[in-house]
């Protein structure tokens, strides 16, 4: 149980920090700068890969792919946008990522009716 957790927070770090060495790539104001964080956002792309396989080998693909784009994409918001990079979030905004989440929980957890 303690490695598929080490595992969980494994993908879900290494998703927002190759989102937000992307966003510093594209920042960058030299090709040095650029070249560096395009290096660590794919090094962070792999370890994410790595980390999404081997909770694959455990859990059902529905179960990681809601923890990766699910939790991902709402921690991408929280942390990276609005805490590192002070992006403006507007109400509505949260509210559409929510949703997001929401239904990709609803979808990645629901049980099929019974037949």
């Amino acid at each position: 149980m303690f490695w598929l957790l080490l595992l969980g927070v494994t993908d879900l770090a290494s998703f927002v920090m190759t989102n937000a060495a992307f966003k510093l790539s594209a920042g960058g104001h030299n090709i040095a700068q650029f070249l560096i964080w395009q290096i660590v956002g794919n090094l962070c792309g792999l370890l994410n890969s790595i980390s999404m396989t081997l909770l694959l080998r455990q859990l059902p693909l529905s179960v990681v792919s809601a923890l990766t784009f699910g939790a991902g994409f709402a921690l991408t918001q929280v942390a990276a946008s609005y805490l590192v990079f002070h992006e403006q979030v507007s109400f509505w905004q949260v509210a559409g990522m929510v949703l997001v989440v929401v239904g990709v929980l609803c979808i990645s957890f629901g049980r099929p009716a019974a037949a």
